[in-house]
Parts: C-alpha cells; structure tokens; sequence
C-alpha cells in the first residue's frame, strides 16, 4: 500500500494583542507585532542600516541616540547578525560570555549544547527500548499465563 505524503504544515493563527501598541491583530507564530508596528519597525531597521553603512566605526550607543531605535529592537537585529558585512558589533555569549557577533551562544557552545542534546536523546531512546522489551517480555508472561487457565463457569 502507497504510503500518503504528510499534509504541508499549517502556521499556528491566534488573535494576540501587540506587545508595542496593545492593538488586536490577526497573527501566526512568525508575527510577533501587528502589521502597523511591523511597517514602523522595517522603516527603523532601514534607517539603523543607512546610519551603520555611513558610520561603520560606530558605537551601540551612538545608534541609539542618533536614530532613535529602541534597544531591544537594535539587541534583535545585532543577534540576527544584520550588521556582519559592514560593521562588527560584539556582545557576549549567552553561556560563556565569549564575545560574538551574530546569535545567541558562539560556535563552541553551540557544538558542546548539540553533543548533550545527542547524548541525552541516545539515553532517552536506549531507555525507551528497554521499557518497551519489559512491557513486551511481560505481556508475553501475563499472556502465557491466562492461556493456561480453566474457562469460566457460568
């Protein structure tokens, strides 16, 4: 028998309320404020690169004064390492506190988190297996077991 294909994910649709201006909209997991403070954060985001590009010897502080972005918004676009190509702002690693320029945790943290997720997930699946030959070797007793008994009287 053909196996069917897995249907295409569907995004997650809630109503939320905009963490910036408070207003309902319509959102997906991918949509953290509404469509207006989206548009505003694109026209900050463009005028944050314009500066960056005409001062790249600038400093964090310097951004924020000159153009009036908000510090969470410049933090999310140095984490999404926007500013790589033409300028090189470092912020500490979420772990070690190594200083890096574009994520959350820099590439040895990174790789000693993936290897403990893999131990722990081989762990997880070797116990998985010996629960499930438990349950198997002990249904198999609980089965031999009922067979071997007198019928019911009625």
């Amino acid at each position: 028998m053909a196996r069917r294909p897995k249907p295409a994910a569907v995004p997650s649709v809630k109503l939320k309320n905009c963490p910036v201006c408070g207003k309902a909209f319509v959102g997906t997991n991918t949509m953290r404020v509404c469509r207006d403070c989206r548009d505003k954060e694109i026209e900050m985001e463009m005028t944050v690169m314009r500066y960056v590009r005409d001062h790249p010897k600038c400093r964090i502080k310097e951004i924020l004064e000159e153009t009036g972005v908000s510090n969470a918004l410049l933090k999310r676009m140095i984490q999404e390492g926007r500013f790589t190509e033409i300028a090189d702002f470092r912020y500490p690693c979420g772990r070690c506190g190594r200083m890096i320029n574009a994520g959350k945790y820099c590439k040895q943290c990174v790789t000693k988190m993936k290897a403990v997720l893999q131990h722990t997930h081989a762990m997880v699946q070797a116990n998985s297996e010996r629960v499930k030959r438990t349950y198997s070797d002990g249904m198999t007793e609980v089965a031999d077991a009922t067979s071997h008994r007198a019928p019911k009287e009625k």
